[in-house]
């Protein structure tokens, strides 16, 4: 087993601890061992990885691309870097846990004196091992094009479905994961209309 850190946002780490969110997708930036690649095929056939050179192409199979996931294998671990600040230099406060639009997680009020030490949020890429609260097994990876989400798949995202149409009716989760998918990505030049190849982790909280 091996265990590796991965970032989410304050609403996903809610939707997480809340039993809401057992996936997340991300994009396939790089394969292990290519320099660049393609997918061919529509229905993802094979990989094209170019190497040392141009000219030189590699065929892998999709279930070989799986086995090199940047992220693990299922049975591997991940801990969760979320955003954060330090309440004292061994103990830690989480973003999530406050309801900054209610006007909370300003500061931390001491009762004795009634003074408030504002908060100095951090990255959650700057989240230490030991200030992590999360960790996830991953019970399985797959490789899709983004646009493959299904419904059911875009709730398991743990995401707020978004209207779609005249009425409430039309809520939908896969328009809620694809206002959050854009938020995220589309200014790296992924967005959903570009629709790009991601992993498909599924996980479970330990």
């Amino acid at each position: 087993m091996k265990e590796r850190p991965i970032l989410f946002s304050s609403d996903m780490v809610r939707a997480i601890l809340n039993g809401q969110k057992t996936q997340t997708r991300r994009v396939i930036k790089s394969i292990k061992g290519c320099k660049e690649f393609i997918v061919g095929g529509k229905d993802i056939v094979d990989v094209q990885c170019y190497l040392d050179q141009p000219s030189a192409l590699a065929l892998i199979t999709m279930g070989h691309l799986a086995k090199v996931c940047s992220f693990g294998q299922p049975g591997d671990q991940l801990w969760v870097r979320e955003t954060f600040a330090y309440k004292s230099e061994n103990e830690v406060i989480y973003k999530a846990a406050y309801d900054v639009a209610d006007g909370f997680g300003s500061g931390i009020l001491d009762f004795k004196t009634g003074n408030i030490t504002p908060l100095i949020w951090r990255p959650s890429i700057h989240m230490p091992r030991w200030a992590s609260r999360i960790n996830l097994v991953i019970k399985d990876i797959r490789v899709e094009s983004l646009q493959d989400i299904s419904e059911k798949k875009a709730k398991a995202e743990g995401v707020i479905p978004s209207l779609v149409g005249s009425d409430l009716n039309h809520l939908k989760y896969r328009a809620g994961f694809q206002t959050l998918w854009d938020s995220i990505n589309a200014k790296r030049g992924y967005g959903w209309d570009v629709n790009p190849w991601v992993w498909v982790i599924e996980f479970e909280r330990v």
